[in-house]
C-alpha cells in the first residue's frame, strides 16, 4: 500500500492503513506528524505549527529520494532536500582527465550527490587523485570542487534532453502526447538534472572563494557537508 504508515506494535514494526490519516498529502517541511497511542489502540495526528481554516493538513512520508516517490508512490516532490544522485567512483573518475578506465574500484562501491554537497567520502578520493606537486592545500582543494563540478555537467550531459527541454514539455503537458505516467518521469529526470546544476554551481563557487579565503571557504563546505550528513535517510 502506498500510504500506509509503519508503526511499532511491541516486538513487531506493521505497516497499516489508517482510515482517513491516509488522505494526508507528502510535505518534506510538514504541517502535521501523527502519534501511535497504544494504549488507547489509536493513531493522532498532531499538528506540528499553528494552522489556518483552509491551510493543507500534510505529514512526511519519509525521508526518501525522489525515486523512491516515484517508485512507490507514483509522484516527484517538488521540493526534496533527501534527495541524491547515486553513482560509482568509477563513473565519477571518467569525466576526468586522465583518467585509467583499468583501474578496479568496485570495492569502492557508490557515492552519493546531493544537492548541498557529495559525500565526504569522495572529497577524499579526489583530494588523493587530482593532487599535484607544489600544491598548497588551498589549491588542492579548488581543484578537487572544480572537478565535482565537471562530473556534474558530464553526468546531466548524458541525459537524451537537456533541462530546459524537459521543462518545455513539462509547461504544456497535452503537446507532448505523452502520458500521464511518462509525464512524471520526465519530472523525475529533471529533478535529477537540478540537483547536479545546484551541486555544480556551489562546488564552483566554493571553489572560486577557496582560492581567495580559504578559511571562509572551508567552513562553508563544512556546512554545507555536515548538514548533508543530517539529512541522512531515516526510516518513517
Amino acid at each position: 500500500c502506498s500510504r500506509c504508515l509503519r508503526l511499532d506494535l511491541g516486538s513487531q514494526r506493521r505497516r497499516l492503513l489508517v482510515p482517513l490519516l491516509d488522505l494526508g498529502n507528502h510535505d518534506s517541511n510538514p504541517s502535521a506528524s501523527f502519534e501511535h497511542l497504544p494504549s488507547e489502540r489509536a493513531v493522532c495526528l498532531v499538528a506540528l505549527r499553528d494552522m489556518q481554516p483552509e491551510d493543507a493538513v500534510t505529514y512526511s512520508y519519509g525521508e526518501h529520494p525522489n525515486e523512491h516517490f516515484l517508485l512507490y508512490y507514483g509522484f516527484v516532490p517538488a521540493e526534496n532536500p533527501y534527495d541524491f544522485v547515486n553513482v560509482t567512483f568509477s563513473k565519477v573518475l571518467s569525466f576526468l582527465p586522465g583518467y585509467d578506465e583499468t583501474l578496479d574500484l568496485k570495492e569502492f562501491g557508490g557515492v552519493l550527490l546531493r544537492a548541498n554537497a557529495p559525500d565526504v567520502s569522495l572529497l577524499q578520493v579526489l583530494h588523493a587523485v587530482l593532487r599535484e606537486a607544489g600544491d598548497d592545500d588551498a589549491a588542492a582543494q579548488a581543484r578537487v570542487l572544480k572537478a565535482i563540478a565537471q562530473v556534474c555537467r558530464g553526468l546531466e550531459q548524458e541525459y537524451p534532453t537537456t533541462a530546459e527541454e524537459d521543462e518545455t514539455i513539462l509547461q504544456d503537458p497535452s503537446k507532448s502526447g505523452l502520458s500521464a505516467g511518462a509525464v512524471t518521469l520526465v519530472q523525475w529526470r529533471l529533478s535529477r538534472k537540478q540537483l547536479l546544476r545546484r551541486l555544480g554551481k556551489s562546488m564552483e563557487e566554493l571553489a572560486t572563494l577557496m582560492e581567495e579565503d580559504k578559511e571562509l571557504a572551508e567552513r562553508k563546505l563544512k556546512a554545507a557537508v555536515t548538514g548533508r550528513s543530517s539529512t541522512a535517510r531515516r526510516a518513517p
